[in-house]
């Protein structure tokens, strides 16, 4: 994130395929963002351990306001 120097509003929308979930960014002392409520996107996408996403960043203003969550499988 510090080297694109995102900015997050003080609540970001998660998007997947259940819809919209929105939670609170909070930025460390060492400038790194957490969004809360992940463990609720993992659930409600049935993610395991070893899983792939691809998260796609929405900015409007330079404001980081939307992640759109991909699940990425592959086939054997």
């Amino acid at each position: 994130m510090k080297d694109y120097c995102l900015k997050f509003q003080a609540y970001v929308c998660y998007i997947d395929n259940h819809g919209k979930l929105e939670a609170r960014a909070a930025t460390w002392q060492d400038q790194r963002v957490t969004i809360k409520k992940w463990e609720r996107i993992c659930k409600r996408n049935g993610l395991k351990k070893g899983d792939r996403l691809l998260c796609e960043i929405f900015r409007k203003e330079g404001l980081v306001y939307a992640v759109k969550i991909h699940v990425v499988t592959t086939t054997s």
